[in-house]
């Protein structure tokens, strides 16, 4: 399976209303965010839309993990001069 049919497998996962499901694929989209090539899969595949919707006060540990998502492809957003 290449990267690209990877995320787009994540992205169906967290449309799941099975949390464990939900929470294993963003810590598996926080793993993959790390990666610079990543990034800018994750971000060309609009990663932002995708899991700002699932932002949840109440689920600190999804949260943690959203966040981390999105700052690390923000990071490389910033980096090639893209604004935000």
């Amino acid at each position: 399976m290449d990267d690209i049919s990877k995320i787009r497998n994540l992205f169906e996962i967290l449309k799941s209303h099975d949390p464990f499901n939900r929470s294993e694929a963003l810590i598996k989209l926080w793993k993959l965010s790390v990666h610079e090539d990543m990034k800018t899969l994750l971000l060309s595949e609009d990663v932002l839309s995708i899991i700002i919707p699932l932002i949840n006060p109440e689920n600190l540990d999804d949260l943690e993990r959203i966040i981390v998502i999105i700052q690390n492809v923000s990071e490389s957003r910033f980096a090639s001069g893209i604004v935000l």
